[in-house]
């Protein structure tokens, strides 16, 4: 015997409300089937609004909730069935997840009753009009509308389809409820939940931030630089995904599978080209029931991959022309002195030779303050080394030879209270281009 098989209609046949019954359970049963696997993750909550006054009073309600069950059964609450009955809340309860639960279809159990039978409907009396003729006769009929319920994941909702729709992190001394938020109802729309719909704005303008410091720095011209490749290539991957996460956190409808998806494909792209491994991180398996488990790793990862890319890894100091030789380049923030290396890119028509020694000997380097007593009275001032390996954080420069500046002197420290540094060349060298950067290596 089944509960959803279809009926076979038979000429001359007696009619019982059975027959007809059983027609609304088969059709049911083959649209829900048909939909699930169609769509096996549509079903969540679609609009979710909880009643923040009883959660003063220690208590649970909501005041609407519209969406799809899990045996694909929409719901629309307050409008198609009665809100569930409030909640009281034990003051020992905490981490609890309370659920939205329908009682399933039985071929045990009444599918028409009261709340207290248990039923999956209960039964209403309602007026009706004939539609079908110009006539204002009414009719008195029985409807049923589904019995809802709340419950916490410990109780027993074997009997029940149920949705996830918000956790409670404590519980005050004055019985005040206080939710979790950063729990993420299962839901069929990203903008039931709060969490996803607050990520997808946030994460949109830290791409465009991220895209526009970058286009910020490959417009520096007065460095005299070549940009460097992975600059472009990450200025492409950011342009690609800014507009697509744009139109999640803006469209309706955003499923968070599909939402996840997108995450998963910008993080791994991302990763490429900012994570110091190349690789993303181990990504976490998709479960509906559990959004909260399943994505909170993954916005988390996605975000620290943003703001490590944040940070400009190659600074330039302009140096700008003084008299007598001198140059100098403002220092944007102390900070810079202690967490980068201070690197003095050369270009001059002279032999590599000449620039290790006699421009390494003729070159003078300090605070603004101090720069003039260094070339005076000979002082040594900050020393310099050439660097084997240019630096890969530095733009490609052709022709150039790269010093770096020794941090262990006095006059470096001296830097921490100045706002610029001097550098001063004794000799003649043709053609003489000087770059200064700051480096995080």
């Amino acid at each position: 015997m089944s509960l959803y098989n279809p009926v076979v209609w038979q000429d001359g046949m007696f009619m019982k409300p059975q027959h007809f019954q059983q027609l609304d359970r088969s059709q049911s049963k083959l649209s829900s089937m048909l939909s699930a696997n169609a769509s096996p993750l549509h079903w969540g909550i679609k609009r979710l609004e909880i009643n923040s006054q009883l959660l003063a009073l220690g208590k649970i309600g909501i005041t609407r909730a519209e969406g799809i069950l899990q045996d694909r059964t929409p719901f629309e609450l307050p409008l198609l069935a009665e809100l569930p009955e409030v909640k009281d809340v034990d003051p020992s309860i905490a981490d609890k997840v309370v659920y939205l639960c329908c009682p399933l279809p039985s071929e045990r159990s009444e599918l028409f009753g009261t709340k207290k039978d248990g039923a999956r409907y209960t039964l209403e009396s309602q007026e009706a009009v004939d539609a079908c003729y110009d006539s204002e006769d009414m009719a008195n009929i029985v409807v049923g509308k589904l019995n809802f319920c709340l419950m916490y994941d410990h109780e027993d909702k074997s009997a029940y389809t149920s949705i996830p729709i918000l956790k409670i992190s404590e519980v005050k001394p004055d019985g005040s409820v206080i939710l979790d938020e950063s729990f993420i109802p299962t839901c069929i729309d990203i903008h039931a939940s709060t969490v996803l719909n607050k990520f997808a704005t946030e994460f949109a303008s830290m791409l465009k931030h991220r895209a526009e410091s970058i286009v910020q720095r490959l417009g520096v011209v007065d460095q005299q630089g070549v940009s460097s490749v992975s600059d472009f290539m990450l200025l492409q991957a950011l342009n690609r995904y800014e507009p697509l996460f744009w139109h999640c956190a803006s469209a309706e409808g955003v499923h968070p599978e599909s939402f996840y998806r997108i995450l998963l494909q910008a993080e791994g792209e991302l990763s490429t080209l900012c994570s110091a491994s190349r690789r993303p991180i181990e990504f976490t398996k998709y479960n509906h029931g559990d959004l909260t488990s399943c994505l909170s790793r993954t916005l988390d990862s996605a975000k620290m991959t943003l703001s490590v890319m944040s940070e400009q890894r190659a600074i330039p100091l302009t140096l700008k022309d003084q008299n007598y030789g001198i140059r100098t380049a403002a220092i944007p923030d102390s900070k810079i002195i202690d967490t980068t290396t201070f690197i003095l890119a050369v270009k001059a028509d002279v032999t590599l030779d000449v620039l290790h020694t006699q421009f390494v000997s003729q070159t003078k380097i300090g605070s603004i303050d101090n720069i003039r007593d260094l070339i005076n009275l000979q002082l040594p001032g900050i020393e310099i080394k050439p660097m084997p390996v240019v630096p890969r954080a530095l733009p490609y420069h052709a022709g150039y030879t790269y010093f770096e500046l020794d941090k262990t002197g006095e006059e470096w420290a001296a830097l921490k209270n100045t706002a610029a540094i001097a550098v001063h060349v004794a000799g003649d060298f043709a053609n003489l281009s000087l770059q200064l950067w700051a480096v995080r290596l």
